[in-house]
């Protein structure tokens, strides 16, 4: 139900690039 769940657990450090891309992209 929760995609975002799925690319935490292959990418925990990448958890925050999907959430919030334009202020990591700064």
């Amino acid at each position: 139900a929760h995609p975002v769940r799925v690319q935490v657990n292959h990418h925990p450090q990448s958890a925050f690039k999907p959430i919030k891309p334009e202020q990591h992209d700064d």
